[in-house]
Parts: structure tokens; sequence; C-alpha cells
């Protein structure tokens, strides 16, 4: 959420989701007329911002408060979430955009080191792994520090350490899958 409130100040596109994006229908129909991109899985959310911010970035906004926050459910195992964020993640190849692009290889290229550091341990001793994990730690806590009271979540220090250490592995498995087209959504092999 952090780098989708700071893409809107950007006036880049990350990410969108469905439930928490307010279109004038107006803009809505002629995006459906002129978009290329309806085939797409999933895809007419974040293309439907994009769309929207190169008509007119000033209108889009990023409004962060608890008013504004939607909850949807979770999917309901492993699996399955990491089909959901394959989906998400492979949005990114067909935006416009260079940012979302930069990020998720930044994201992948931070992940594979920090396992690789980790998987060094025993030859290279644990100051690699430490700064990793301990700066990513320290990292994801002043972030979602700042991010849960938004949501009325309480932030519970091991959780976030275990989400921190935990993370990195589902960004390098979702991230391959976006790129491999190795999800499932709606039933359907993508």
């Amino acid at each position: 959420m952090a780098l989708n409130a700071n893409s809107f100040r950007d006036k880049s596109i990350l990410m969108a989701n469905d439930a928490n994006l307010c279109v004038k229908k107006s803009v809505f129909l002629k995006a459906q007329s002129e978009r290329k991109d309806l085939t797409i899985p999933g895809g007419d959310d974040v293309f439907l911002l994009e769309y929207a911010m190169r008509q007119n970035p000033e209108a889009c906004l990023f409004i962060n408060t608890q008013e504004n926050v939607m909850e949807t459910r979770s999917e309901i195992s492993l699996p399955a979430l990491l089909h959901q964020r394959a989906r998400w993640a492979s949005k990114v190849h067909f935006l416009s955009d260079v940012s979302g692009k930069l990020w998720q290889i930044f994201a992948i290229v931070f992940s594979l080191l920090y396992i690789v550091s980790i998987c060094l341990i025993p030859f290279k001793g644990w100051v690699a792994a430490g700064i990793f994990v301990l700066g990513k730690m320290a990292s994801d806590m002043i972030l979602q520090a700042r991010i849960l009271p938004v949501f009325s979540y309480p932030a519970h220090l091991l959780h976030i350490m275990a989400y921190s250490v935990t993370q990195v592995f589902f960004i390098l498995i979702a991230g391959i899958q976006s790129y491999t087209g190795g999800y499932i959504w709606k039933g359907r092999q993508h």
C-alpha cells in the first residue's frame, strides 16, 4: 500500500484493486471503447487506472483514510494466494509505465540476494545474511508501524518479524510464476 500511495504521488501506476477504485462512468465507458488490454486476465482494474492516469493524472487520487478502507476476503489456501499474487504481478508486464516493472525487478533481485545470503551462511558467515534480514526487518517494522494504523490493524512484533522473513520467498515464487505464466485464475491456467 505504501508503494501504491507513493506511485499516486509520482503519477505512476503500480497496482489497483477494483474494490478500492472509483471512476466516473464517462471515463469508464470511454476506456472500455479505447483500451486494447481487455483480453489480459483480470487486468481491468490496473489498466483502467493507467488509462485514467493518462487522461487526467491530477484527477487520480489515493485517499488514505480509515473511512475509505475496503476489506476483501483473502484466499483460503497458500497455493490459491500464490496464484492470486502471481496474477497480480503478471499485470505489470503489460503496463506502459516502466516504474512498476522496475519495482518488480528490484523486489525479485532483492529476494534472490536475501535467500542466497542465507544459503551462504555456512560458507561466508552471518554478516551478509544479518544485513539483509535485519535491514529488511527494520524497514518492514517502520513501514508497517506507519501503515497498519490506517487499516486499524494491531502491529504485533512477532507477526511483522515472521512476515518480513517469509515475504521474500513469497515474492520470489509469485514473481517467477508471473513471468512463466504459471498461475491459475477462475479455473484456467495462464
